[in-house]
């Protein structure tokens, strides 16, 4: 009774939204009900909530149409000649009738644009980039996959195969373009970086991402992961160097380079942070992930201003950390500590003003070369009694209380 009663009010409900569609378009017109529903997104876009409730369509006859739920109504038997059959395509509507227009403008023509957007071109002036991503991270983290480069066309990124794992987008500046901060975004075309990208996911195929371009900014396209890498295939074109003239935009280049910082202290003997960061075409850093772990260059700190301090020290005004000379070290060889005493002062005064990540280290290691072998003497004790006593450490007895007392010399000497 209850499942019959929930039936009748869904029917009752879809007939008073029919009924209101109705008289929209019987009061307004065409015209006005198109001007109403001129910013709601088109049918198939799905940039926004999924559950829209009002959306404007332009079916293959070229008749507008008004969804609402999951019914669309049709406002009129024809659209406004020049109406757009769908969009980010050169098709039009021409009296009712959704007409083909090539790429060269021409109503009628088939022509069509290579993958470097030259219309009618047969992709000799496209130079072509792709690869494969198959490396395994841990979940629930965003991994760069590729980094695209503005005035990219044709870009296409798919998994090799269905996972839980989801495609991401964005720009240098951290900004997600699609499925970023962990929410997923549904399938849908998005505008973005100058082009259109169709995002297609479904539960029995691959994720696929795809853009004829041109981009106006870098990209770079990332994978969220829930589990294992499916493998990600990508490609894309760029226009070839034409009579000498490069192309619009290249590819970057990332390199390491070494920085390092100030002396942590004037005098007494301080240290300077050495560290790699990763540079995108030499002047902007980056990410280190952009940059290969295999030719990262090995830093460690350098020792600096060993020189002592003066004993009567001229005092700055900001408060610093003043190091006394460092101590002997502990020991003469095999690894020692040296230690020395590191203060805050300001004006001559002891101060807690100091920035803790500033203070210099009062510990060091010393003397770290190996120790010589001490001189072995032989005990004038240790003799054999017995003239057979060659043979006991042959026959293993030496560890005999008797046998190891009686020829003391034999089970010493090295074999």
């Amino acid at each position: 009774m209850v499942a019959y009663s929930v039936q009748v009010l869904a029917v009752f409900i879809s007939c008073a939204i029919l009924t209101l569609a109705m008289k929209i378009a019987w009061i307004f017109g065409l015209n006005s009900v198109q001007n109403i529903t001129a910013n709601l997104s088109v049918d198939g876009s799905t940039s926004g909530n999924p559950i829209q409730k009002w959306k404007r369509k332009i079916d293959a006859n070229c008749t507008a149409r008004l969804r609402t739920l999951n019914f669309f109504f049709a406002m009129s038997g024809k659209v406004k000649d020049g109406t757009p059959c769908s969009p980010n395509k050169n098709d039009v509507c021409i009296d009712g009738v959704c007409e083909l227009v090539g790429c060269d403008h021409e109503l009628g023509s088939k022509a069509v644009s290579d993958a470097c957007g030259v219309c009618k071109g047969d992709n000799s002036t496209c130079k072509f980039y792709k690869g494969l991503y198959l490396n395994q991270h841990k979940a629930n983290e965003y991994y760069p996959v590729v980094l695209i480069p503005a005035g990219a066309r044709s870009i296409e990124i798919q998994e090799l195969q269905v996972s839980s794992s989801y495609l991401a987008v964005r720009s240098l500046s951290q900004k997600h373009y699609l499925t970023g901060g962990w929410s997923i975004d549904w399938p849908g075309e998005f505008p973005f970086a100058g082009t259109t990208f169709e995002y297609q996911r479904s539960f029995n195929r691959p994720e696929r991402l795809y853009a004829p371009g041109p981009t106006n900014e870098t990209l770079v396209f990332e994978i969220l992961m829930q589990g294992k890498n499916p493998g990600i295939a990508w490609k894309y074109a760029l226009p070839k160097v034409m009579n000498g003239t490069p192309p619009a935009t290249k590819r970057p280049a990332y390199t390491w380079s070494i920085v390092q910082s100030e002396c942590s202290v004037s005098c007494g003997g301080g240290y300077i942070n050495v560290k790699a960061i990763c540079l995108r075409d030499q002047n902007t850093q980056v990410n280190s992930s952009f940059c290969s772990a295999k030719t990262k260059p090995v830093t460690e700190p350098k020792i600096c201003n060993r020189r002592a301090c003066p004993a009567h020290p001229v005092y700055n005004m900001v408060a610093g950390w003043y190091s006394l000379p460092w101590q002997q070290c502990t020991v003469t060889c095999g690894g020692g500590v040296q230690t020395r005493s590191v203060h805050c002062v300001q004006q001559g005064r002891p101060s807690s003003s100091c920035l803790l990540h500033q203070k210099p280290p009062v510990l060091r290691a010393c003397n770290t070369n190996f120790c010589p072998a001490p001189e072995k003497r032989e005990d004038p004790s240790c003799v054999d009694f017995f003239n057979w006593c060659h043979l006991v450490p042959q026959h293993g007895v030496c560890n005999h209380k008797f046998y190891g007392k009686q020829c003391c010399k034999s089970c010493t000497r090295k074999i």
